[in-house]
């Protein structure tokens, strides 16, 4: 605050008239001129008569800045989940980037989910984001292509950590009898435990009949805790009306996703099974077209 004697003189004092109930302006040549008396006139009085300067002040209120967050960024701990993956290597250049690494966008306008994700150096962030699609040069990195990328160095940088794993269907060790049916599946070794999740589809000649009717063990949504060496045995019951019926043998395909210690998926090759009415068992097809 100014002394009373050197208050600029674009500035006057506001007095409120109690009498009349309204405020009025005075200014500093009113007060000079010992219009209202006092001290004020008096101090106001030895103050010299050049021209005070014009001062111009703006009153502006400052209020914290909150940074907001946009809806389309990625969680913590999804952002963690793909640095573990990518042992922090850009996913384009193959390059080691330690802290100078960022989390992109495969799809700007996509939504902050894993899929979306893609750990990139700066450079090749640039890259990917300020290519013009109305003066094209080059040809831009495509998202399929980001995504395929990205899958494959999360698969070069986390298969240590995906034991071998064997799995079947069968009706022996433990015998089954239908309409019962077992599995086996067997953590062969390794340093690291895993999750394993199994998804069966039942089918007869064209027809799919989808997972057998489980709480959740073998339609994909319940993991199978393996830790290394175990072995675990397991069954489901085939519905009445899956029963094989003559020139359309009854199928199984099993698809397994492996879950390792840091949550990444690793989907193995599925393997198809026939059952064999004479023998009473099943036996492997390897190749998908006749799952």
């Amino acid at each position: 605050m100014y002394p009373e004697a050197t208050v600029p003189e674009k500035y006057g004092l506001v007095k409120r008239n109690q009498q009349k109930g309204r405020t009025s302006r005075l200014t500093n040549r009113e007060r000079d001129d010992g219009q209202f008396g006092g001290e004020r006139s008096k101090v106001a009085a030895l103050r010299p008569k050049a021209a005070a300067p014009r001062y111009f002040f703006r009153m502006v209120e400052f209020a914290p800045t909150i940074m907001a967050s946009r809806k389309n960024d990625f969680r913590p701990q999804d952002a963690a989940k793909t640095l573990l993956w990518c042992r922090r290597i850009c996913c384009l250049c193959g390059k080691k980037c330690g802290a100078a690494i960022e989390i992109a966008h495969i799809d700007r306008n996509g939504p902050g989910a894993l899929d979306n994700a893609i750990p990139v150096c700066f450079e090749c962030h640039s890259v990917i984001g300020h290519y013009a699609d109305d003066h094209p040069r080059g040809k831009k990195f495509g998202i399929e292509e980001l995504k395929k990328r990205r899958n494959q160095v999360y698969d070069e940088q986390t298969s240590s950590l995906v034991p071998p794993i064997d799995y079947r269907i069968s009706q022996q060790n433990p015998a089954r009898t239908l309409p019962g049916v077992g599995f086996r599946i067997h953590h062969l070794g390794g340093a690291h435990p895993v999750r394993a999740f199994v998804r069966v589809t039942i089918s007869r000649g064209s027809k799919r009949y989808g997972p057998p009717p489980t709480a959740g063990h073998y339609d994909g949504r319940y993991g199978w805790n393996l830790n290394p060496g175990q072995h675990i045995s397991g069954w489901f019951k085939l519905r009445k009306r899956w029963k094989p019926l003559k020139g359309e043998p009854l199928r199984a395909k099993v698809e397994i996703t492996v879950a390792d210690i840091y949550d990444y998926r690793h989907d193995l090759l599925p393997v198809g099974y026939i059952l064999n009415l004479g023998a009473q068992d099943w036996y492997a097809e390897p190749c998908e077209e006749e799952m």
